[in-house]
């Protein structure tokens, strides 16, 4: 009898089985229900797939609702995806199809050999692809290709349909203010919002200022086409310098424009044809109201054109009161001097009164001025304070107790699958439970990404302490750059107490998350007196409290 033995290679008993750290992306380009429901069910289907397989660990589902395929960069879901990858905490990439990837050939083959370089693959489901052999990038770019050709034929013939209606004069409305939209899609007057809108165009002519019909519309009670009352000048603005009201449409003032990689909005200066369409409704005001009207504005642009010496744009969302419920108007160029004496201060009027944009900048000079004087015995409070807002040990500890979570979901799950015979109760179980751990498993890898970005928040946090070092004193002018380096948000809390924030976590800045953090505790705080400030609050002596908080 024979005796045959084997000898493994020495490849063969090196081997070691691989379990993978996978991830999936998924998009869909509309918010319709139809396809909401879609995102859905590509979000469970890859959950499903790599909760439950042995080999894989879940890295999270990422994706994109609302979002064309034709561009990366304002796709959310994807950028986060890459980062992670990149970071190296992924190895494997479930998608549906290259088209739910990309359309644009140049993006998908530069992410593709990018991550190849990496060790990261994208496997395609529908054309059962790995991006990980090179030999296959020959047909992702004919295959990319034909995606991209097929997005761009069908914008074409979008914009071509558009333009076949316009020429009949059809053309799509959106509800304005003044006319209500009938079942067949056309515009009918509103006779109690047109004669607002009449009383508009005559109290405008009559020398009226904008704010002042703005009250009128207030007091009156009228609502915007989108059902809200009215509550900045803008509104009244565009009343104004609305064709429709004279019954006129006009289909092409503007055109997407591709602009490389990139598409674009621009305004139609001639490069595409545009259609005027007259008697399209009945109108409101005659032309020859709307004309004068029109008159008084291009007088008013002209003569700005020649009194203002610098073009001003305002930044936004950075100063917030919370009594007006309103930002105050940053400028970009410029500066003020601690004593106010510059004709273009640093904050100019919203809707929030004069004296609080004073004391705005007033409080930024004593915090810049603390900063570049003080902060040598600040720095040792500033690193405990970083240290405790970016704790890693606080998110380990979450991490801990969602990974307890997810283990007694997926224990009683798999002792129940194990029932040699389930009833239709265990069947519905088993469900319920495969729900809870994909979105227990949605959680964790939620606290997982927020955990890895610490070190970037920390790198941050670092670069702020640079440029406080860096200040001069005494701080001479307010400026949006040495403002910007160090504070990301402001916040009015009432006519006396003014907040100054370091956003040392870089996440985005909102008046809530201000108002929630006014509880952190300061870095510093100070005040000054100011007198005869707030008549018309009845106040005059005032003591303004200042504090500078990290968050």
């Amino acid at each position: 009898m024979k005796d045959i033995k084997v000898i493994e290679s020495n490849q063969s008993r090196g081997h070691k089985h691989i379990i993978k750290r996978v991830a999936a992306y998924a998009r869909v380009s509309t918010k319709q229900e139809m396809q909401e429901s879609s995102l859905d069910l590509q979000v469970r289907h890859y959950a499903k797939e790599i909760i439950f397989n042995p080999d894989y660990i879940f890295a999270g589902i990422y994706y994109d609702h609302g979002k064309s395929g034709t561009s990366m960069i304002k796709r959310d879901g994807l950028q986060a995806l890459l980062k992670k990858a990149y970071a190296g905490h992924i190895d494997l990439v479930l998608v549906k199809s290259l088209s739910r990837f990309a359309r644009n050939t140049i993006d998908a083959l530069n992410v593709i050999r990018e991550t190849r370089k990496l060790g990261v693959e994208f496997f395609f489901e529908k054309e059962n692809l790995y991006s990980s052999d090179s030999t296959i990038d020959m047909i992702l770019t004919m295959m990319a290709g034909l995606a991209e050709a097929e997005s761009q034929q069908i914008s074409s013939n979008i914009r071509w349909g558009h333009r076949s209606r316009a020429k009949n004069g059809k053309v799509h409305i959106y509800p304005t203010f003044g006319y209500d939209i009938t079942k067949d899609r056309k515009f009918v007057i509103n006779e109690a919002q047109a004669k607002a809108v009449r009383s508009i165009y005559q109290m405008y002519l009559e020398g009226k200022k904008i704010n002042e019909i703005l009250i009128y519309l207030q007091d009156q009670g009228f609502k915007t086409s989108k059902d809200k009352g009215f509550d900045n000048y803008q509104q009244i603005r565009n009343i104004l310098c609305n064709e429709k009201y004279i019954g006129k449409v006009t289909y092409g003032k503007s055109f997407t424009k591709i602009d490389g990689r990139e598409k674009k909005v621009v305004i139609n200066n001639g490069e595409q044809p545009k259609y005027i369409i007259n008697n399209h409704h009945e109108p409101i005001i005659d032309i020859e109201t709307y004309n004068k009207v029109q008159s008084m504005f291009k007088q008013q642009r002209e003569k700005r054109a020649k009194t203002q010496k610098a073009d001003y744009s305002n930044y936004e969302k950075f100063a917030y009161s919370v009594r007006h419920e309103a930002y105050l108007q940053r400028k970009q160029k410029g500066v003020v001097d601690d004593e106010g004496s510059e004709p273009t201060p640093y904050f100019c009027k919203s809707q929030v009164p004069g004296f609080y944009a004073k004391h705005a900048s007033k409080v930024l000079f004593r915090t810049l001025n603390a900063l570049s004087r003080k902060f040598g015995r600040m720095e040792a409070l500033f690193d405990a304070q970083v240290d405790d807002i970016l704790s890693k040990q606080k998110l380990s500890k979450k991490l801990s107790k969602q990974e307890k979570v997810l283990e007694d979901y997926m224990r009683q799950y798999y002792k129940l699958e194990r029932k040699a015979t389930k009833d239709k109760k265990d069947r519905m179980m088993l469900y319920e439970l495969e729900t809870l751990i994909i979105q227990e498993s949605m959680n964790y890898t939620a606290l997982e990404d927020e955990y890895n970005s610490i070190e970037e928040h920390f790198s941050h946090a670092q670069n702020i302490k640079k440029h406080i070092n860096e200040l001069k004193y005494p701080t001479e002018a307010l400026t949006p750059e040495n403002v910007n380096d160090i504070f990301e948000g402001f916040l009015i809390e009432d006519y006396d107490r003014y907040i100054a924030f370091i956003n040392i976590s870089n996440k985005e800045l909102t008046p809530e998350s201000m108002k929630n953090a006014v509880t952190n505790p300061p870095l510093h705080t100070g005040a000054f007196q100011t007198t005869g400030a707030y008549k018309s609050a009845g106040q005059y002596d005032v003591e303004i409290k200042w504090s500078i908080i990290l968050m």
